[in-house]
């Protein structure tokens, strides 16, 4: 373990009597931060892998030398080495990923970095958020820092950083902070310990203190998005106790509701719970068996999604991400090798299949110390924190399974000679910085480009916005169209906005557009017209038996419309947004309300082979929606014929585009 960022407390001790009672005081050498712990894991890691590779266990092998006897015999018959079977895992040929070269910053990006030292007993020094300003030049912000926090001095007067978690890419953020005396991390909790949990809606601009508490308190999960009063807000754990000398209390509640009844954990005792939250999915708990994965509340008879209760005998899951391609997993083996699988399956009745499954480095780990796995790129690479060979420290790394390479971040060098740079959030840009705004003063955020459009939002100095690709004038003022950290998409003037002038223009074609494919312009005329029998006659319906009752969830089967049996096949095409769904032909009198709408205009149509994004299809036509075009959408064909649907879920049409094989007919120049 390591300074718990989102680290479950220990499992608390029973007493003779059965009641929970505190942690016991570990050895002095650890008695207060736990990073030194961590040392000792890697320390042990590396034994075994020395022993591993002593006894055979997957290494490599010293050549012995011959004696001069051997190579009088050897001269006379040469024997011919055979070449070793590819390692294979689940039927799937394993690739290995290769340790490249160093890799420059990524354009466009802001990473969310929890600084600290790494291999010494202290948490958390600060929140840094580091990108690109206009010039080129690499930006590192304090997002939180306690004042006179170093790295090697993170404890201010008996406060520090307990635990970090973040949403939306970064933009949402809850902080858990030790008020003093000392809350916990290692060792016992001081009598009296209060933790204050604090929110930033705004990218860690400005904060809130929500609330303070007795004891400890871990953010476990941020969900990021919602109203304050929605108790799924976040998850965090508490130990406490309101009476001196009393047994404590651990539990797993919802924040903010703090509801009194402990977190339905799906069988599981709270105190052993291991919880997965990626940056960009559902919180999910770590089953007993260390494969089933299970979303927190969702009771005891729910199903183990993703379904990974097929991986080799011994193995355990210690990360999950959702990229935009499918589900993203990754493993340790019963040998200690990390393995990652992209899987394009969703069907949580049954153990996910892989698509392509890649072998990691034994040198080269990534950090799941925390409750976040990193984020993605909007080009689908992948931005962890790991070790490296020569660096003392944890270093960010470009993870591309295309190419299947990872390549440390060239900047970070120096820093992980110190720092442990561990990455909590990715937000992808290009990136309008307000400036100027004002003290105590903010930038409004309107529905549209005009100083007589309300404004729905307010941002400080300091604040990045998107910049979604639109530009225009009015009022006198040049407006920039931006999506909030809130998510949600505005006017902002750029009179307040710090950008670096390469935002892409978002064009779409002109309504009555055709590609000079008759497959692909049949569609569109459809679709155009808004006629749903036209459309429907297009459709491709296929049979899928029907469950009774509510619906199953992302991948599970169409719920039996009224009247139906339970398992009767009726005619269904998938369609998505946020999450998956059903077209249920009984349901709309053979017509489809798919989701383009006659207010929509063509983007481009892309070529989609057997590794695209939406399996079974190929080719995809692409549409925006002038007043939202941020929120592209997709119809799906295969031999002409429309197979499934996508609404977006704030995927803009050029990441849907690259989500394909090819673009066979592209968007028009700006």
């Amino acid at each position: 373990m390591a300074w718990g960022r989102g680290d479950l407390p220990p499992p608390l001790a029973l007493s003779a009597t059965g009641e929970r009672g505190m942690p016991a005081e570990p050895a002095a050498t650890c008695r207060r931060y736990p990073l030194c712990m961590a040392r000792a894991v890697l320390l042990l890691a590396s034994f075994v892998a020395v022993l591993a590779a002593a006894c055979g266990g997957g290494g490599s092998k010293a050549t012995p030398t011959a004696s001069p006897a051997a190579s009088e015999s050897a001269t006379a018959t040469a024997t011919a080495t055979p070449t070793p079977e590819p390692e294979k895992i689940l039927g799937v040929t394993v690739t290995p990923l290769v340790a490249g070269s160093d890799t420059p910053f990524p354009k466009d990006v802001a990473l969310y970095i929890e600084s600290g030292c790494w291999g010494c007993d202290a948490p958390a020094a600060a929140l840094q958020r580091i990108y690109r300003d206009p010039s080129g030049a690499l930006k590192t912000e304090d997002l939180y820092r306690l004042p006179g926090a170093t790295i090697t001095s993170s404890e201010v007067d008996g406060r520090y950083i307990r635990s970090i978690a973040a949403a939306n890419s970064g933009n949402d953020l809850l902080l858990s902070l030790c008020e003093s005396p000392y809350c916990g991390g290692v060792g016992n909790m001081a009598e009296g310990a209060k933790t204050s949990i604090l929110h930033s809606t705004d990218g860690g601009i400005t904060w809130t203190n929500e609330v303070t508490l007795p004891g400890d308190v871990v953010v476990i999960a941020n969900q990021g998005g919602r109203a304050q009063t929605d108790p799924g807000f976040g998850i965090i754990s508490r130990t406490y106790r309101t009476v001196v000398g009393d047994t404590y209390t651990f539990e797993i509640v919802s924040y903010p509701g703090l509801d009194r009844e402990p977190y339905n954990l799906t069988g599981q005792a709270a105190a052993t719970t291991r919880f997965l939250v990626p940056a960009n999915g559902p919180a999910l708990v770590v089953g007993d068996d260390s494969v089933s994965l299970n979303r927190p509340g969702a009771g005891p008879g729910n199903a183990p999604w993703p379904n990974l209760t097929n991986l080799p005998k011994g193995s355990g899951v210690v990360d999950i991400q959702f990229p935009a391609n499918g589900i993203q997993a990754t493993w340790q083996s019963a040998e200690g090798v990390l393995y990652t699988g992209l899987s394009r399956s969703s069907d949580p009745s049954r153990p996910l299949t892989f698509d392509a499954i890649y072998r990691w480095p034994d040198d080269v780990r990534p950090t799941f110390l925390r409750y976040s796995g990193g984020g993605f790129l909007a080009s689908g690479e992948w931005i962890p924190s790991a070790s490296w060979p020569g660096l003392r420290a944890q270093i960010p790394i470009v993870v591309d399974l295309k190419a299947a390479t990872i390549r440390p971040i060239a900047e970070f060098r120096e820093r992980a000679q110190t720092d442990r740079n561990l990455v909590l959030a990715v937000l992808n840009g290009p990136f309008a910085r307000v400036i100027e705004a004002g003290k105590d003063d903010c930038l409004n955020v309107r529905e549209g480009p005009s100083l007589s459009s309300p404004p729905f939002a307010c941002y400080a100095d300091g604040t990045l916005l998107v910049e979604q690709g639109q530009r225009t004038e009015a009022d006198g003022h040049n407006w920039s169209y931006v999506n909030t950290p809130s998510m949600r998409s505005g006017w902002a003037s750029q009179s307040f906005l710090e950008t670096s002038g390469s935002a892409p223009s978002l064009n779409y074609h002109p309504k009555g557009t055709r590609t000079g494919n008759p497959e692909y312009d049949t569609v569109i005329a459809s679709l155009e017209s808004g006629d749903l029998e036209a459309i429907a006659a297009l459709i491709e319906w296929r049979k899928v038996e029907c469950k009774a009752g509510p619906p199953q969830g992302i991948g599970g089967p169409p719920q039996c419309p009224d009247g139906v049996a339970d398992g009767t096949p009726i005619d269904v095409i998938p369609g998505a947004a946020c999450e998956g769904y059903w077209h249920i032909r009984l349901n709309d009198g053979g017509r489809a309300n798919l989701a383009i709408g006659t207010a929509d205009r063509l983007y481009a149509v892309i070529k989609n082979d057997a590794d695209s994004f939406w399996r079974g299809s190929d080719a995809g036509i692409i549409y925006v929606n002038p007043e939202r075009p941020e929120w592209g959408k997709a119809i799906y064909l295969a031999n002409g014929r429309i197979v499934g649907d996508w609404s977006g879920c704030g995927t803009s049409p050029a990441e849907i585009a690259n989500r394909g094989a090819s673009v066979i007919f592209p968007p028009p120049k700006p």
